[in-house]
């Protein structure tokens, strides 16, 4: 499939969603999933678009949850090594990247550049997306896991549109988990 057939098809899916049109959007989504020579990071946008669908208006939490799961390791990046070791990963995650954040020096922050690979772009916005759907279905762990990974990936590569929210939801499950309000 060309560049050009590409894009029309993604554009015309997302508009489809944008409209409620979810069957027909399934439909043009369906058509470039189905084509052979389409890489994972071309497919992205209606990927992403998929799994907002499915968290956000069809609240379908936890299919969209494991959707954005299985998307992140198709990227390379595997958040969990299994779900059952969820819990414990976050509760590791969590003092590790409080120790990164309150460690870097204040200048740091001003050197942060804002980040311009479309892959990492694309995984802070589906450690975002994660954090929500997760969040919505009950799994705090995982919500708190995929804020701290946002957080971390936002000190090593770089600001993207997620960084803010990510340090203020990490900011939260501080202010719950260790009432530590200084």
């Amino acid at each position: 499939i060309c560049s050009l057939a590409l894009d029309l098809h993604t554009i015309g899916a997302q508009m489809q969603l944008i409209s409620g049109n979810l069957k027909i959007a399934d439909e043009y989504s369906n058509e470039i999933f189905k084509q052979e020579n389409v890489s994972v990071m071309e497919t992205l946008p209606l990927r992403i678009a998929r799994a907002w669908t499915l968290s956000s208006v069809e609240s379908k939490h936890v299919e969209a949850t494991e959707y954005v799961i299985n998307l992140l390791r198709e990227l390379g990046h595997n958040l969990i090594w299994r779900p059952s070791l969820a819990p414990a990963q976050a509760v590791s995650a969590f003092p590790r990247t409080l120790k990164l954040i309150k460690e870097a020096p204040k200048d740091f922050y001003k050197s942060l550049e804002i980040v311009t690979d479309p892959k990492q772009k694309a995984i802070s916005d589906l450690l975002h997306l994660l954090h929500y759907s997760s969040y919505m279905s009950g799994r705090l762990f995982l919500a708190a896991l995929s804020c701290c990974k946002d957080v971390e990936l936002t000190m090593k590569y770089g600001i993207t549109h997620n960084s803010a929210r990510s340090f203020c939801n990490l900011g939260g499950f501080v202010l719950h988990l260790q009432e530590d309000y200084g």
